[in-house]
């Protein structure tokens, strides 16, 4: 969100913005208010120490969901496609690049489905 948020304005959110969003979409949940409250209070506090860590290596030229599919990549034989989650150029001729790449699934629903072969 902060990501696409500075492609389009050229500038970060504000955390006050980013919270308000955050609010706004745990509100939009069936939980309860009660749990809403609870939910809001410890995630924004994670929210928060996410932001401090993570906000000054957003770079305005950051691409996000890239598909590298095109490419024809592959290593050993395998062929690698997809998409990368971010990729941030970490020089001006744009010919290095840090790739990040997001985990939403906890390490129990991932078990059998990725291996490693020899």
């Amino acid at each position: 969100m902060a990501v696409n948020y500075l492609k389009k304005q050229g500038s970060l959110p504000s955390w006050e913005y980013l919270l308000q969003v955050y609010k706004n979409e745990l509100y939009k949940s069936r939980l309860d208010i009660a749990g809403k409250e609870e939910l809001f209070d410890h995630g924004s506090k994670r929210l928060e120490h996410f932001w401090k860590k993570e906000k000054d290596l957003l770079v305005p030229v950051s691409l996000t969901e890239y598909s590298f599919s095109k490419f024809d990549i592959e290593i050993n034989g395998v062929p690698l496609t997809g998409k990368i989650d971010r990729m941030d150029y970490t020089d001006a001729n744009r010919t290095t690049a840090k790739v990040v790449d997001y985990k939403t699934s906890s390490p129990d629903n991932l078990s059998g489905k990725i291996s490693e072969k020899k």
